[in-house]
């Protein structure tokens, strides 16, 4: 058996350098033929309903657990065949969670109609999956203005992002999830770069969205609605595995980038934390950092692109390559001003999680 220490330093070791069930009856309605498909893929599957007023409809019988989001409607209740009804939806962004294999009846005592989405988590039950480490940048850890938790479970959770006119949130880490607008949207999308997109999104669309970390701002005069469905396994991520997006970079600099990421790796293991060596921590940095010709690491090019981790091992990150630094000039050969690197930090994470492929 490798021992802990030298096991935990063999995960480090793959990181490099770079630049830059299915469900037993069919749905009430189906999507328009023009409308992007709901997702469906290893992780989740999700189908809409319509119940017409003072209706009511079965809902498939699913060997996974599952969520139920209320898009429209004021008035659904949930009637579990042995059970007692329960008054549910109150309007657009009421969840509830369902457990596997039991029959639900969903009743509309309203009387507009009602659509619902039904989200099935298909590896709920996995065991061999890695569950998501805390991050010191949870959207609700540091901004609780905007975020909110209203549905909670050991597989996944359900936040509500309520931003007034022209409001906007904090950068935030998000893991994979999904993305449910509860109306109308127009907002900008910033990245931990600064790019900045902007995006329109109809009412009731849903997409899936990796991890990433960035903030928003909403552009519109009228209040922003979002539900976002983390998962809370598998954990996903990736390990970037290229030198550089300039192919002369990666023949001229490939000895220079060796002894950087020597350098950093030595400077990170040294004192590394007792709670890492005795495995109770685990968490992924992905720092970026420039280094300009002269070997210099400017203050202003040095952030992270992914946190899963809290303060310590934040702090503990960036700390190496500071101290690695100032490294040597560029080769003669080397004729760029500057090259933007990235350095994953895994403790005691393997480079490839297992469940995400």
């Amino acid at each position: 058996m490798i021992p802990p220490l030298r096991r935990f330093a063999a995960f480090f070791l793959f990181a490099t350098f770079c630049t830059q069930c299915s469900f037993a009856q069919e749905p009430a309605t189906s999507n328009p033929t023009d409308a992007p498909a709901d997702p469906d893929n290893k992780h989740v599957r999700v189908v809409r309903f319509v119940i017409a007023p003072h209706q009511e409809i079965n809902l498939p019988v699913l060997d996974k657990e599952s969520f139920v989001i209320c898009l429209r409607g004021d008035s659904v209740s949930r009637i579990p065949v042995k059970g007692s009804e329960e008054k549910w939806a109150t309007g657009p962004g009421s969840a509830i969670s369902n457990r596997s294999g039991v029959t639900y009846i969903m009743a509309n005592t309203g009387e507009t109609p009602a659509e619902l989405l039904v989200i099935e988590l298909k590896e709920s039950y996995a065991i061999a999956h890695l569950r998501v480490p805390w991050t010191e940048r949870d959207p609700e850890n540091v901004d609780p203005a905007h975020f909110r938790t209203i549905l909670d479970t050991s597989d996944a959770r359900v936040l509500l992002l309520h931003l007034n006119g022209h409001e906007g949130t904090m950068e935030s880490q998000f893991t994979d999830r999904l993305e449910i607008a509860l109306g109308d949207l127009h907002f900008t999308d910033t990245d931990v770069e600064g790019k900045t997109e902007e995006v329109r999104r109809e009412a009731g669309s849903v997409l899936w969205e990796k991890l990433i970390m960035h903030s928003a701002v909403n552009l519109g005069e009228k209040p922003l609605d979002n539900l976002i469905v983390e998962l809370k396994h598998p954990f996903c991520y990736e390990v970037p595995d290229t030198v550089s997006d300039s192919p002369d970079a990666k023949s001229v600099m490939k000895s220079y980038l060796d002894k950087v990421k020597d350098s950093i790796e030595k400077k990170w293991m040294k004192n590394m934390p007792r709670s890492v060596r005795d495995l109770e921590q685990k968490g992924l940095v992905l720092v970026q950092f420039r280094i300009e010709a002269e070997g210099t690491i400017p203050e202003d090019g040095l952030r992270f692109r992914t946190v899963f981790a809290g303060d310590s091992l934040m702090e503990k990150s960036l700390q190496a390559v500071r101290d690695a630094g100032p490294f040597p000039a560029f080769p003669q050969d080397f004729q760029k001003p500057f090259i933007d690197l990235r350095f994953s930090f895994l403790y005691n994470l393997p480079a490839h999680p297992p469940g995400c492929r």
